[in-house]
């Protein structure tokens, strides 16, 4: 049977059975000819000379490769070889990766104050940037919205905004940790601070300035 491939510039490849009449879906066919580094996903094939069909012969075998595929792509070109004919064709096609990511269950306003698990629920999708996309539904408290966000919308990094959770003058809790053991104490923040930032503080006892890390409201861990 001979088969032929249809792409059709934006719309996405299809590979068409004239004998069948049928249609077969082009991106299944891509992705399982090609495997991809971290489950990545082939999608959206377009055709970079506009080609509307390619037609095998009965004789010809149909072959696929992503050409400059690795672990952080999200575009990539791939390659189609008729073997047989020595014929090749190119398409562009987007990477997609699996991604766990938050979606907003109800309309929530930029004057929302306080984010929580409530306004959100983890779902999988496949994307081309994961890292893009906010996961962490213990650490929403840490955070406000820099615009609305709509119910079914995916929570983006770029669309928070990180809260002070340490204020230069209020006692702090001091988590110290080594290897071998955990401490905690109180310390006097020098200046204010968000998640993840590292601020001096001044330690009660001693009047010694440390620094470390924020890791919660009122909260600071010195890593020895």
């Amino acid at each position: 049977m001979s088969e032929a491939f249809k792409s059709e510039i934006p719309k996405e490849i299809s590979l068409i059975s004239p004998i069948e009449t049928s249609i077969i879906d082009g991106n299944k066919f891509i992705n399982e000819k090609i495997s991809l580094p971290n489950d990545g996903i082939i999608s959206n094939i377009r055709s970079l000379d506009k080609r509307e069909v390619i037609h095998p012969s009965a004789t010809e075998t149909v072959t696929a490769a992503c050409v400059n595929c690795t672990n952080s792509t999200t575009t990539s070109e791939i390659k189609i070889n008729l073997e047989g004919s020595s014929q090749t064709f190119w398409f562009v096609a987007d990477i997609l990766y699996k991604a766990n990511i938050l979606v907003a269950t109800q309309n929530i306003d930029v004057m929302t104050q306080s984010l929580n698990s409530e306004l959100f629920t983890k779902v999988s999708r496949n994307v081309q940037h994961p890292d893009q996309y906010f996961s962490n539904l213990e650490q929403l408290k840490f955070y406000k919205l820099s615009g609305t966000l709509t119910a079914g919308a995916p929570l983006e990094t770029r669309k928070l905004v990180p809260i002070l959770l340490v204020t230069p003058g209020i006692a702090s809790k001091v988590i110290i940790n080594n290897e071998n053991l955990k401490l905690s104490s109180s310390a006097i923040p020098l200046r204010s601070g968000k998640l993840n930032e590292m601020i001096p503080l001044r330690q009660t006892k001693s009047q010694r300035t440390i620094y470390g890390r924020v890791t919660g409201a009122n909260e600071v861990t010195v890593e020895l």
